[in-house]
């Protein structure tokens, strides 16, 4: 009997050993690709990967190489920061991309030739921020920008050969900018009155001045969202997606020829539209649907309505970033599974065939070892069932749990790959992600279902996560973690503050500990926007002030990991300052990360080992 005991331990032993050996620094290394913009002939993407450390812009041909010929991806821009989203020039000459500096969010516009040589900066304005894209016949930038105030966005169009700039519309509104007319008589924009309702406006740029007010496309009454907007040649059509009236986003348009026309509901889901695309010949529609997470992909004939085949993928998974060639034959796209590493696939439609372009680097580790999350639904306090992946531990025995929160909370967890969640996993971790009220893609309600005074809704769906792994036998319950970053940060707070009995150790990431600081140094730009989300700092001050992490801070029971970006115009470095230092006052274990590169998030590779690599050493030492 002495000897199996001992045995056991010594195997116990072995067991945590080889998993302490485990580095995290493969799983930071794992390549795929992301963000694809596709030539207007088809022929080539350009694509963002942080193969250099960085995410940076790359191109590579939309067919595969055969087996007689390879091409290795070009790379087209060397910068210490990640770069953004690209597009082609309609002439596939030059490509137009951004950039901020240290993560501040102050994104700059740029141009570079195709071949990645003669880099434009065309914008230089470090206190603003800039977007925007080429005009139709490409010989002019449309953009918005905040740099006469912080607060608003006005929209100005570049001339590229004179480099002249015309101020097309100003006002005090977070304008948002979805487009012009062939023409460049018709502007096209969109205002928030908060996450969960937008309006959008048309204006004659001809003939108005940039003082005078656009006319209301979408007068509602109730909150709406309208996103994936496309204007079509003629001007005679707008397309997009909205919940107008309904649970659910739907594929729908405008008769532009008609003042005051109704919205035209193209169909009814009973789910989300969540992308929806046009060729720039308006012939070719693709469309993805958020099914309980899951991406459906559809093509339509835009004249006839009719169903077109569509791409065939490997595993039920996560479709991001559609793209189509000018004509609509080429269809790029992300695509990742639970165990699959995002790469771009191209759809042939005159082939029919789908076709991964870019190939994933596994940086040595076994596709075999990762661990597939199960989509589960667990009953929160009034018996409503929150949607939930997890990821089961496979150590013998009783694991301990890490819950990780989302941000946003306009956001969804959904079945894609996940390298964090892999190495925690293969470190003794199991892993749960829920989709607690207040996420996206189950349905208008279930989104608003947090708002304001409602706040605490989801984070009693949070406590009754963990309330369900206690009730499951492969879980250690004395050893449940809470994470989160931004909003999941202060979900992560709230927690360790309001439910200490319930969770052993807690990780904020850049996340929110005082309500009414956090909307006072919050960028200008979101304030009003956020206000609007979790409440308004004068009317619902009391209310702020009580569900706030550091009015409840003298609760907490158990160590803390924060980590935070010095240039993070989000959520200021001052919200982490502040829980920091009230838990050292109560003499409760906390390690702190500030680093002074990064805004809201991780960009940079070598600070995603230190940050990642702390908070696993933090909670091994305080739960092993």
């Amino acid at each position: 009997m002495i000897i199996r005991v001992l045995l056991c331990c010594a195997l116990a032993l072995v067991a945590i050993d080889a998993q302490a050996q485990v580095t995290l620094a493969p799983y930071l290394s794992v390549r795929g690709a992301g963000a694809p913009a596709i030539s207007p002939d088809g022929n080539w993407i350009t694509f963002g990967s942080s193969v250099s450390g960085t995410s940076q812009l790359w191109k590579i041909p939309a067919s595969a190489p055969t087996k007689f010929q390879a091409y290795w991806p070009d790379q087209l821009t060397f910068f210490p920061d990640g770069v953004g989203n690209s597009e082609w020039s309609p002439d596939g000459k030059r490509i137009l991309f951004s950039k901020d500096v240290g993560g501040n969010e102050n994104a700059q516009l740029y141009l570079i030739n195709s071949d990645g040589s003669g880099l434009d900066t065309l914008t230089n304005n470090p206190k603003a921020m800039f977007a925007g894209g080429f005009t139709h016949d490409g010989k002019h930038i449309v953009y918005r920008s905040n740099e006469r105030n912080e607060a608003y966005y006005d929209i100005y169009l570049l001339d590229l050969a004179t480099r002249s700039k015309k101020l097309l519309h100003q006002s005090d509104h977070q304008n948002g900018l979805i487009g012009m007319s062939d023409d460049l008589r018709w502007l096209f924009l969109e205002r928030d009155s908060g996450n969960a309702d937008n309006y959008v406006y048309i204006k004659d740029v001809l003939h108005d001045s940039p003082a005078a007010e656009p006319r209301l496309l979408t007068p509602h009454t109730g909150d709406a969202i309208y996103e994936g907007f496309h204007v079509t040649h003629d001007a005679k059509r707008l397309y997009f997606f909205t919940n107008q009236g309904q649970e659910f986003m739907s594929r729908d348009y405008l008769d532009l020829t008609k003042p005051n026309s109704p919205i035209v509901f193209r169909d009814r889901t009973a789910w989300d539209v969540d992308q929806d695309i046009f060729s720039s010949n308006d012939k070719i529609e693709v469309e993805t649907l958020d099914s309980d997470g899951i991406s459906e992909i559809l093509i339509y004939d835009v004249a006839t309505g009719k169903k077109l085949p569509a791409p065939k993928l490997p595993e039920d998974g996560f479709i991001t970033n559609l793209q189509l060639s000018s004509d609509g034959s080429k269809l790029a796209f992300n695509f990742g599974g639970p165990r699959t590493l995002s790469a771009i696939y191209v759809f042939d439609r005159r082939k029919n065939t789908t076709t991964p372009v870019t190939k994933p680097n596994l940086a040595g580790l076994d596709p075999a070892s990762f661990v597939r999350s199960a989509l589960i639904h667990y009953p929160s306090f009034d018996g409503a069932m929150i949607p939930a992946y997890y990821y089961k531990g496979n150590r013998p025995g009783r694991n301990p749990v890490i819950v990780f929160m989302h941000g946003g909370p306009e956001s969804q967890e959904r079945p894609t790959f996940n390298p964090i969640a892999q190495y925690y996993l293969q470190r003794g971790y199991s892993i749960l992600i829920p989709n607690v009220r207040g996420s996206t893609g189950y349905g208008k309600s279930y989104a608003n279902a947090d708002n304001t005074t409602k706040r605490m809704t989801s984070v009693r769906d949070m406590e009754y996560a963990g309330r369900w792994l206690k009730q499951q036998a492969t879980v250690d319950s004395t050893k449940l973690v809470i994470m989160g970053g931004s909003y999941g940060g202060f979900m992560s707070l709230a927690a360790m503050t309001m439910q200490p009995d319930l969770w052993a150790a807690g990780v904020d990431l850049f996340g929110i500990a005082n309500f009414h600081s956090f909307l006072r140094n919050t960028g200008a730009y979101r304030a009003r926007n956020r206000m609007a989300e979790y409440g308004d700092i004068d009317k619902d001050s009391a209310f702020l002030v009580d569900i706030s992490p550091l009015t409840h801070v003298n609760a907490i029971k158990h160590p803390l990991f924060v980590y935070q970006g010095k240039n993070d115009p989000r959520v200021p470095y001052t919200e982490a300052e502040q829980i920091v230092s009230a838990v050292k006052a109560k003499d409760i274990p906390v390690e702190y990360i500030l680093l002074p590169d990064e805004g809201h998030g991780i960009s940079k590779r070598e600070n995603r080992i230190k940050v990642y690599t702390a908070i696993v050493e933090f909670l091994d030492k305080q739960l092993k």
